[in-house]
């Protein structure tokens, strides 16, 4: 099993403290630390404003979710990946297919919540079979089912395959009846098995087809009605158990119109229902929720392809609404999923204020059918989002964006995530349907049931992040800062020094004319156009500003209760015949502890620059307390505290490292 470590596109996940840290009540006044280290991450897919008050870090809320990623796949060898499913743990598991000595063979692999690739599995077989299409459906316990079919000595035949959360295959069955018959779709089932439908059968009929959870034939039936010339093309199973399949069936102008059965889990036929435009009409998915069934395709004529979603009473087997999707150019529909109290449908758009020829194209809709957003995505080369599933944990989507690589994107359910889109021009109309009730006829065949030995192997898959984000170090001697870019995903760089000055070098040095505080941002850009900004305020210096006196730089120098004691490593263990005040540790890196004899009490202290700008203040109402500095950029900073029940001030000064 091959387990290759990879990042998707998403934004880290960032722990801060508070910068105060205190025994007992604090009052916080305002307070803004330029010597902090602020990130604005900024890139099509984040936007993270950090905001401090009081010593307290205030995050904005995000315009989506942390997990977001987009991560692309690519192979030494053939890779095309035809479908997704998102697992309620957070995991991904994609399907698709390879070529290996001229036969296509089936690939399975495995993403983490956060875009990582944990295993990537080719299931291959000692025949000569031919895998095209394909399904894949999870279980309770994240076991995945995967459907594809085969030829096998000049017959098609249907293969299911059962694999674990580690892809390690549980066991594969190939099912025929000798008709040549096509298998479109799969569920999984509330007893732990599957069901599927498909036709191409005795008389053109229709089929569904129940297996059990180890792979057993358990019933397989042909569903025809008075044109016997139907299809199977998707499948759901309701609450309580009753199975739902929804195909096409050739009306009496010789087009195709949606064609929809209710069962029985004996496979026995509640009833039966029939819609259709007047252009041919094909269903490509279907999702049941509180009592409606919701099924998505296509209707077709000569010249145009317009998505159509429709809404029925599973009891009554009424049709609520169809809606057609229209827009001044072609759009055809993929998949749909429903989450919550939305509808997503995914597919392709041709554009003439897109990206390339044909973009990918998400549209969430209500559950009565009004438009709440549609967007496309793309890029110069032709574009479609084959699959989506959704959950809690975002939408997944499967695409070929970006110069034609498969990739797997995790977005908000609010369609944000992606590092650029456009707002596409769809509207949602209602379209003009022809409903009649047909008499199904219905008969039980035999099915041939054969194990089928699928070995899996490593493959070898490239999984590229296309995450991009801003990071860097630096170190400052007097007025030259020096730039360590740490950056991941870039191709581009821009610097601003904050003094007017910019350069788009990878790691530049720079000299600052002035002594003063200065915010330094780079922003850097993928080869997709994602950009990503981190900001860092520092404090420049020049030496002779460090040889100030610090009643030169503090206010209310003439008030002191005491002086500093020069010491040769400069640090400030003040003392006077009144009490002792301890700072330390001196230099110092995380935390800078403040200390009076017991009896006396730390009123407040005040944080000033090098420079003595006022950074902050805050009440201790202690004999101890501290303040975190760990945030603050190196160099020389001073204090000033403030004893209850004494007129003056204490001033210090501290190294921060």
């Amino acid at each position: 099993m091959l387990s290759i470590q990879s990042k998707g596109y998403h934004s880290a996940q960032t722990s801060w403290q508070p910068l105060l840290l205190l025994p007992s009540h604090s009052n916080f006044n305002n307070f803004c630390v330029c010597v902090l280290n602020c990130f604005i991450n900024m890139n099509r897919f984040t936007f993270f404003i950090l905001i401090l008050l009081g010593f307290n870090f205030v995050t904005l809320p995000e315009c989506i979710s942390q997990n977001i990623y987009v991560t692309d796949y690519s192979s030494t060898n053939s890779l095309e990946i035809f479908d997704v499913i998102n697992l309620l743990n957070g995991e991904v598991v994609a399907l698709g297919s390879t070529i290996n000595g001229g036969k296509k063979q089936l690939v399975l692999f495995k993403n983490d919540a956060n875009g990582k690739l944990m295993w990537a599995n080719k299931l291959f077989s000692s025949s000569t079979d031919y895998y095209h299409n394909g399904r894949i459906v999870a279980d309770n316990n994240n076991n995945t089912a995967v459907l594809a079919s085969t030829v096998d000595v000049g017959k098609t035949k249907t293969v299911v395959v059962k694999v674990d959360n580690l892809g390690n295959v549980v066991w594969s069955n190939k099912y025929n009846n000798g008709q040549g018959e096509v298998t479109n779709d799969i569920a999984a089932t509330n007893d732990g098995g599957y069901v599927l439908t498909g036709g191409g059968c005795i008389g053109n009929n229709l089929f569904v087809h129940k297996i059990s959870a180890n792979g057993n034939s358990q019933w397989f039936r042909l569903i025809g009605s008075t044109t016997q010339h139907e299809m199977g093309l998707a499948v759901t199973q309701l609450p309580n158990d009753d199975l739902v399949i929804a195909g096409t069936t050739l009306n009496a102008s010789n087009l195709q119109d949606v064609i929809v059965f209710r069962l029985d889990m004996q496979g026995n036929v509640i009833w039966e229902m029939n819609y259709g435009s007047s252009a041919n009409d094909f269903v490509r998915s279907i999702a049941q929720k509180d009592g409606f069934i919701y099924l998505a395709g296509n209707t077709q004529s000569v010249l145009n392809s317009m998505p159509f979603v429709s809404k029925i009473n599973a009891n009554s087997k009424r049709l609520v609404w169809n809606k057609v999707l229209t827009s001044a150019t072609t759009k055809s529909l993929l998949d749909m999923d429903i989450f919550n109290n939305s509808l997503t449908i995914s597919g392709l758009i041709n554009s003439n204020n897109g990206y390339g020829n044909d973009d990918a194209s998400l549209t969430k809709l209500d559950l009565q059918g009004n438009l709440v957003k549609s967007i496309v995505v793309g890029d110069a080369a032709n574009n479609i989002a084959k699959a989506i599933s959704s959950n809690g944990n975002g939408l997944v989507v499967l695409s070929n964006l970006y110069n034609g690589a498969s990739n797997i994107a995790l977005l908000d359910n609010d369609l944000l995530g992606y590092c650029d889109y456009k707002l596409s021009n769809i509207q949602v109309q209602n379209q003009v349907t022809t409903a009649n009730n047909l008499k199904p006829s219905i008969f039980s065949i035999g099915v041939i049931e054969e194990k089928h030995i699928l070995t899996p192997s490593n493959f070898n898959v490239t999984a590229n992040n296309l995450t991009v984000n801003a990071d860097f170090n630096f170190t400052i001697n007097s007025k030259q800062i020096a730039l360590n870019n740490l950056s991941a995903g870039a191709v581009n760089y821009s610097w601003d020094f904050g003094d007017g000055s910019a350069v788009n070098d990878a790691s530049p040095n720079h000299v600052f004319a002035n002594s003063g505080i200065y915010t330094v941002c780079l922003t850097v850009t993928n080869a997709m156009g994602c950009t990503s900004t981190k900001c860092v305020k520092v404090c420049i210096k020049a030496p002779n500003d460090l040889q100030l006196g610090i009643d030169q730089r503090l206010p209310n120098a003439n008030n002191d209760i005491d002086k500093p004691k020069k010491t040769n490593d400069d640090t400030p263990h003040l003392t006077n015949d009144i009490l002792k005040i301890n700072a330390y540790p001196n230099p110092v890196i995380n935390d800078l502890n403040f200390e009076v004899a017991p009896g006396s009490t730390i009123s407040s202290v005040s944080i000033f620059s090098g420079n003595g700008q006022l950074l902050g203040n805050t009440h201790m109402g202690s004999s101890k307390g501290n303040i975190s500095v760990a945030d603050f950029a190196p160099g020389v900073y001073l204090y000033q505290v403030k004893i209850e029940n004494q007129n003056g001030l204490i001033n210090g000064r501290f190294i921060k490292n």
